[in-house]
């Protein structure tokens, strides 16, 4: 189990000890002839079943996550690409039930960089650059970073705005916005999408083989005397690195490490720029309810948000659409 949802599903699993004694309760005669005692319990009971669903899909797909990761050293290349993508929608709907647990127990909840790309089509650039400027301070308001911000201009305008956000609630509070939004009686539209940002590579001795052998190459007196050539295997993916070129086996599997590492991390990186270009698209086809007026002002009746809100408007808006998706 990942260690970044261990204490969310602990503190969950500890509260949810209550859930047979709450239906126990309901079934006493006493507590039925007290109505207002026995809607209160009932409530209490509802709340538990809720959080122990949403506990039970959070393990799921933190173990298909891990699932899937085990077995992609077995995949071709095409099966690999779906299989990051499906790890990567596996890894959202782990991070949105992360979030909504976190929030109903009042403790921390699970933090990871996610990429956000927005894009201006058909001379959106005011109302993207206004929808940026919110969302930034909304996650900056919220304990949340945000880096590596670019700007694509064609000419003056902003075309395309991308940046990467870390925080607890930070996938929720974009993810909620993503989608299609457009500008009415106009063509234009902002195209919004939020997706985990790429994950870093880190080597787990277990998953790594380290055979020695006599080096062939220079290497001083050691040569054919001493093993000191070094072959790391990397059991998941079979990718291995030979190093025989220094004096010392700790020089050599030093730098075969350090070798391992750079080719996984070129690997990883090809696969998850894949993935996230796969992931922005399909948030790109999705319709949002929140829409702009010609001059930059927001409207979604729906959800009640009308005008320029103010950042606290804004974030009330974004805590409502929180609520109501985790119904």
């Amino acid at each position: 189990m990942q260690q970044s949802y261990l204490q969310i599903i602990e503190a969950c699993e500890k509260v949810l000890v209550d859930l047979p004694k709450t239906q126990e309760l309901l079934e006493y005669p006493e507590v039925q002839a007290d109505k207002a005692y026995y809607l209160s319990i009932l409530n209490k009971y509802n709340g538990l079943q809720r959080l122990g669903a949403k506990l039970e899909q959070l393990k799921h797909d933190v173990k298909a996550q891990e699932d899937l990761a085990e077995v992609m050293s077995q995949l071709s290349d095409e099966e690999k690409t779906l299989a990051v993508e499906e790890i990567a929608e596996l890894r959202i709907n782990a991070l949105w039930l992360a979030d909504s647990i976190a929030e109903e127990l009042g403790c921390n909840g699970v933090s990871e960089s996610v990429f956000c790309r927005i894009l201006s089509r058909d001379g959106a650039a005011l109302q993207c650059e206004g929808l940026f400027e919110l969302i930034k301070q909304d996650l900056l308001t919220h304990g949340a970073t945000v880096r590596d911000v670019r700007v694509e201009r064609k000419r003056t305008e902003a075309s395309e705005i991308s940046f990467t956000a870390t925080g607890r609630n930070a996938l929720s509070r974009i993810g909620v916005l993503s989608g299609v939004h457009k500008v009415l009686n106009t063509s234009a539209e902002v195209a919004l999408a939020v997706t985990p940002a790429e994950s870093r590579v880190t080597l787990d001795e277990k998953d790594v083989k380290i055979d020695l052998f006599h080096s062939g190459g220079a290497g001083g007196q050691n040569v054919n005397k001493v093993e000191t050539a070094v072959r790391v295997t990397h059991l998941p993916t079979g990718t291995v690195v030979v190093c025989q070129d220094e004096r010392s086996q700790l020089s050599n599997k030093r730098r075969a490490m350090e070798t391992l590492e750079k080719r996984l991390t070129e690997q990883n990186a090809e696969l998850e720029k894949k993935r996230i270009d796969a992931d922005v698209k399909r948030q790109f086809k999705r319709v949002s309810t929140l829409n702009f007026t010609a001059n930059g002002e927001f409207v979604d009746k729906t959800n009640g948000l009308k005008g320029n809100p103010t950042q606290e408007q804004f974030s009330t808006y974004i805590n409502a659409l929180l609520t109501s998706k985790s119904l």
